[in-house]
């Protein structure tokens, strides 16, 4: 099977390559401009089964054709959002219109974010909730969900991802809260009463490997066509501080409640991709925080920007 995977170079996109690179079954090509760098797929660049094109999507026009494209490039997270709008809008819906239009093949599959719920008072929301936008990082995924839903393709609305990878970011929330805990001692908690639905690194691969396995339809319509969230679970930041000082015995907390900052409160159903696919999470936000325990203990390149998505400048 002939997969074509997008931003394959980023926090998410590289833990899947390594999985997909690891079994015969596929052939994995790679577009990622590389902004930070190729070295999280070094280690499976001698597979034999990865091609990588350090390329803009925007400027790619493959010949061959794909059974499946996983389209995870994209400007992710509010900061960088906010900062560089234009490029947002480039990247994340212009670039999206144009895989469309010029990538031919079985199923396209576009990884968004259940930020797109936004601020719903911490209710829990089904596929058919209502979207609102918070930010330029939602309504650009917004506007990139309804190309890709117009087109038939599925969109997986994730849950906040936590866990490692081979290209590793602190500044997603449980990552962050960690690494805070680690280099501070002291983690900040805002509006500690809002919920936010998370979603382990493992799980994510598996829901994947679930998705290829579902023969390609054959009829009307695709029964994957549409859009599903794929979480772990729906945790209040409150237990999550909780679970914080658990893994990180000592570490302080201060709370605030702000009306400029972050407004998104929701949990996130995931009954439809239990019901299409067969997935029941296996993983928790604890399993999460104990590994990256482990890995922030030893100092892994906790002084490093790459690590971040937030530009420098407003950092």
């Amino acid at each position: 099977m002939k997969i074509l995977l997008t931003g394959g170079a980023g926090y998410v996109g590289s833990r899947l390559v390594g999985s997909l690179t690891a079994s015969n079954c596929y052939q994995v090509t790679v577009v990622d401009r590389l902004d930070h760098g190729g070295d999280a797929l070094l280690p499976y660049m001698d597979s034999g089964r990865l091609q990588i094109v350090q390329q803009d999507i925007n400027d790619y026009h493959p010949r061959e054709r794909f059974d499946v494209v996983f389209h995870l490039a994209a400007l992710v997270g509010e900061p960088i959002c906010s900062h560089n709008s234009k490029e947002a809008d480039r990247t994340n819906t212009i670039g999206t219109a144009r895989l469309l239009d010029t990538v031919r093949t079985g199923r396209f599959v576009l990884f968004s974010t259940c930020s797109n719920y936004g601020a719903i008072g911490g209710q829990l929301a089904h596929e058919t909730t209502p979207l609102s936008a918070t930010g330029i990082y939602s309504s650009t995924k917004i506007a990139a969900e309804n190309l890709v839903l117009a087109a038939g393709g599925t969109v997986f609305r994730l849950g906040t991802v936590c866990g490692l990878s081979s290209r590793m970011r602190y500044d997603v929330l449980v990552n962050e809260m960690a690494y805070q805990a680690v280099r501070d001692g002291r983690v900040q908690v805002i509006n500690k009463h809002a919920w936010r639905p998370m979603l382990h690194m493992k799980d994510m691969l598996r829901v994947c490997h679930q998705l290829l396995h579902i023969s390609h339809y054959t009829g009307v319509s695709d029964p994957l066509a549409g859009p599903i969230n794929v979480i772990s679970e729906n945790i209040q930041k409150a237990d999550l501080a909780s679970l914080i000082e658990t893994h990180f015995p000592g570490t302080t907390f201060s709370y605030s409640v702000t009306d400029k900052g972050d407004p998104r409160d929701y949990q996130a159903s995931c009954a439809k991709v239990q019901k299409l696919l067969g997935f029941s999470p296996v993983s928790t936000v604890s399993d999460a925080l104990k590994e990256l325990a482990i890995a922030l203990r030893l100092h892994y390149d906790l002084g490093s920007r790459q690590h971040f998505n937030t530009p420098l400048e407003i950092a």
